[in-house]
């Protein structure tokens, strides 16, 4: 059985779980988030509050400058209200996951 993984293919590049904590005092990515059912996920922490979207503005642009990526190339699909996200980003699959592989080293 492969270890679990933080991403999976789409039509357009993957999907990627995040798992966000706002009100931090700096932004960045602290790699690996894993829990205990196993499943993984990249943590990102951002300084924005979790109200009208400012948390969310946060990860994404932090996601998108660590990978290289224009903002608009990534969208939250799910988990707007909580901590736990899917985040699609659009582009080439491997590299994607080759850097998000990177990201969850750190």
């Amino acid at each position: 059985m492969p270890p679990p993984c933080a991403y999976v293919r789409s039509d357009n590049g993957l999907i990627v779980s995040i798992r966000a904590t706002p009100n931090a005092r700096h932004d960045r990515i602290d790699g690996r988030y894993e829990t205990a059912d196993g499943s993984v996920s990249l943590r990102i922490r951002v300084t924005a509050q979790a109200e009208k979207g400012r948390a969310n503005k946060a990860v994404l642009s932090a996601l998108a400058a660590a990978l290289g990526q224009g903002k608009s190339t990534v969208n939250v699909i799910a988990g707007h209200k909580e901590r736990n996200k899917k985040v699609a980003i659009d582009g080439n699959f491997d590299e994607l996951a080759a850097r998000i592989d990177e990201l969850l080293e750190a």
